[in-house]
């Protein structure tokens, strides 16, 4: 099903289809090998996997402009190629009772940009009995003066259904600095409602707490859900490194923002566990904070066992208790980049995985050559799940790895393999730039971009072991050149 709009800005012809494909537990956004691109979905295409899981369909659509087209369902468009700085999470999510499937993304509000264009988010919803609520994308507005809603937008759904945005809000008149911001987007009786209300988080103790990611513990009345967000306070560091910040909403008041660590990378994220109140606040940790850098660190991680209120409390998540994954000797090989993702299983056990940059001491750099690992706190072991030991003859563009951009998922015994329950199922979705083949190798335009796919590996027994990798897309277009028309089927932000 795809999407017109009566707004030029959105119709310019390197504006790119937001695209949801599949249902369930993956979402991923479109980009061609120019550097601009579209989002899409957290579901899985009955078509491609295994039949694990009863799945609730979602309309596929192309993109009639690519030779090759990229499949999903047109959520929206967008001119905003960089959705993501580092670490992903979702921008994607399905309410389970209703099956609404709620999108968000980031936008730019002119075209060609003029000196004073600002990013914008922008919200769609997807309902089985409607389709897409909006026969335009619903741009989400700030209360305060001269403020939109801007780059890297997530999401996470609220007990009621209820979608919940956090991204960063930039005020360009008098301020020039970003603060994080909280939209409650609720799904609408009716086609036509944008209705949401904004919390600014900013307190004036940090100069810039940006790139915010978000999740719910989930308490259904007469419980309280409470809400985790984190960011990183880029402006009061000192050589290049980031205050990681926590906040809490306990259904009456935000807390105070609390500094957590510190790090080199946008790479914060929360998750809470469904089944108990544990919840963990996981970055990556520059093995040397004298010479900080992007591509030399360690995975780590705090918990809570109060839902965060213990941070809150004491004001910091306490060096006692961080806890080291990796913790990589000098002379060790691998090294974290700045991607991950995380997720409580129905178990209660945390699941991490991250894209570790191929490194043989004491300088032996790869560029882009790495393997995607799992580690979960239960058997506290890391484990591969695919390697993309290759060299690419393009660039994969910025805060690209071979293989980027991962996305977790754990299933919830919501259907059954044979006659046992699925709780010890895992997803993970990725996107992968080039391949051992010739054939993956020569799919780049001609300005010098590789193309992306994106891709699936499953793990039936908690990460133990995974399937081999499975192409989601499967969009080949060489020498695309979207210059003269030839747009490139590229799949980005898994």
């Amino acid at each position: 099903m795809s999407m017109t709009h009566s707004r030029s800005a959105f119709d310019r012809p390197r504006s790119h289809d937001i695209l949801t494909m599949g249902t369930r537990l993956i979402r991923w956004f479109w980009r061609d090998s120019e550097g601009t691109g579209t989002m899409s979905g957290k579901g899985m295409n009955a078509s491609l996997l295994l039949p694990l899981l009863s799945l609730i369909p979602i309309c596929l659509a192309s993109n009639s402009n690519a030779s090759s087209p990229s499949p999903g369902t047109q959520a929206g468009r967008s001119i905003c190629d960089l959705q993501q700085l580092g670490t992903q999470e979702r921008q994607i999510a399905l309410n389970d009772g209703a099956g609404f499937v709620h999108v968000v993304w980031t936008d730019m509000a002119e075209w060609p940009p003029p000196p004073q264009a600002f990013n914008v988010a922008v919200y769609n919803c997807w309902r089985p009995s409607v389709g897409w609520l909006y026969s335009y994308e619903c741009l989400l507005l700030c209360s305060h003066d001269g403020c939109e809603l801007g780059a890297c937008v997530n999401l996470a759904v609220e007990s009621d259904g209820s979608a919940q945005i956090v991204d960063n809000g930039q005020r360009y008149d008098s301020d020039p600095w970003q603060h994080p911001q909280v939209s409650y987007v609720y799904s609408p009786p009716s086609p036509g409602f944008c209705i949401f209300t904004v919390n600014n988080l900013w307190s004036g103790s940090l100069v810039e707490p940006i790139f915010p990611k978000l999740d719910i513990d989930q308490n259904p009345v007469p419980g309280v859900d409470i809400f985790h967000v984190v960011g990183c306070d880029t402006m009061t560091s000192a050589n290049g490194i980031y205050y990681y910040v926590y906040w809490r909403f306990d259904g009456t008041s935000w807390s105070s923002p609390v500094l957590m660590d510190s790090g080199h990378t946008v790479s914060q994220l929360v998750v809470a566990d469904p089944t108990t109140d544990e919840v963990a606040y996981i970055f990556c940790r520059p093995l040397n904070y004298s010479s900080p850098s992007q591509i030399d660190n360690d995975i780590a991680f705090y918990k809570s066992a109060d839902n965060g209120l213990s941070w809150v409390t004491s004001g910091t998540g306490g060096p006692a208790a961080l806890t080291n994954v990796t913790d990589y000797a000098a002379t060790q090989n691998g090294r974290a980049y700045t991607d991950l993702s995380a997720i409580y299983d129905f178990n209660g056990l945390l699941h991490i995985v991250w894209n570790e940059r191929r490194f043989i001491p004491p300088d032996s750099h790869f560029v882009g050559e790495c393997e995607l690992v799992h580690w979960d706190d239960g058997t506290t072991t890391k484990r591969p799940i695919a390697r993309a030991f290759w060299d690419n003859p393009a660039s994969n563009g910025q805060y690209s790895m071979n293989l980027c951009k991962m996305t977790l998922s754990a299933a919830n015994g919501w259907t059954t393999c044979g006659s046992q329950a699925n709780n010890n199922y895992l997803y993970v979705t990725y996107t992968r730039f080039g391949g051992p083949t010739a054939a993956e190798l020569s799919d780049h335009s001609t300005a010098g971009f590789m193309n992306s796919e994106l891709y699936l590996s499953i793990s039936a027994d908690g990460g133990h072991t995974w399937s081999p990798p499975q192409n989601l897309t499967n969009t080949k277009t060489p020498d695309c050149n979207p210059a003269t028309g030839d747009s490139c089927a590229s799949e980005h932000w898994a």
